[in-house]
């Protein structure tokens, strides 16, 4: 069913003809021309708009033609072959990022000196990767709503480039704002193994829950891109949705000055 799209694909990016080992190890995601987003597609996903976010007045909002044209021919990229690149393997190559860790163990485990209890219950938990599965994950966010806590959580997988890429940003702003944001990882599609490994790399301020079969992603609406921010405001409700990375500090800085309050 996808001959002729396989043959546009190929014309509009020439990288469509590599081995999917070979493309998962390009800079960033590896998509030349095409969003820097990791996509473990399944086919269904085609008819769906991953751009579209949810507004603070709780409204839906979509972008121009164009980039649904494009999030189009990504998506049919990771139906080709592209989402062996987010296959849930735990052997695949995160690719040729760089990003260096922007704290070390001892400082994501540091206890917090003030804030709420429930901001050092989260700090508790620093680099923890938790297997507790939805019931686990939700009622950690109904303990923060009551506690009036903004959250900030960040989707993420040990292959994805574009998560690696961003991560330092992620544990600068946890470790600034960790007196009043609760800042969560997501680790989906992915294994606890693969996962302790990165974070023995990247150690975060914060715990990230299992969510290997993606069922916590689905429940939150982020399943489709790699990596995915979800802003949650002190009423427990969602503000905001990022899909894809954050291209620095500073933008990830604004979004949660924005969101989570």
């Amino acid at each position: 069913m996808f001959a002729k799209g396989e043959a546009f694909l190929k014309v509009l990016d020439p990288e469509a003809q590599m081995a999917p080992s070979e493309r998962c190890k390009l800079d960033r995601g590896g998509r030349r021309g095409f969003s820097p987003f990791a996509w473990p597609v399944p086919l269904r996903s085609l008819t769906r708009d991953p751009y579209k976010s949810t507004t603070p007045k709780g409204q839906m909002s979509a972008v121009g033609e164009n980039r649904r044209i494009a999030v189009i021919a990504t998506t049919s990229l990771a139906v080709l072959g592209l989402a062996g690149c987010g296959g849930g393997e735990d052997t695949v190559d995160p690719g040729s990022a760089t990003s260096e860790s922007a704290l070390t163990l001892q400082e994501a485990q540091a206890p917090l000196n003030q804030g709420d209890p429930e901001l050092s219950s989260v700090r508790d938990d620093a680099n923890e990767i938790l297997d507790e599965g939805t019931n686990g994950f939700d009622a950690r966010l109904a303990d923060l709503k009551t506690a009036g806590i903004p959250v900030v959580v960040n989707k993420w997988a040990s292959w994805c480039g574009p998560c690696r890429e961003e991560f330092p940003d992620f544990q600068s702003q946890a470790i600034e704002r960790g007196d009043d944001v609760a800042f969560i990882g997501l680790l989906s599609n992915d294994g606890s193994d693969t996962g302790e490994t990165f974070l023995a790399e990247f150690p975060t301020p914060y715990p990230s829950y299992l969510d290997s079969d993606q069922e916590i992603a689905r429940d939150l609406g982020i399943s489709q891109a790699f990596p995915t921010t979800l802003f949650i405001g002190s009423d427990g409700e969602v503000a905001f949705t990022k899909f894809g990375p954050y291209s620095s500090e500073d933008e990830l800085a604004t979004d949660i000055e924005k969101y989570a309050q």
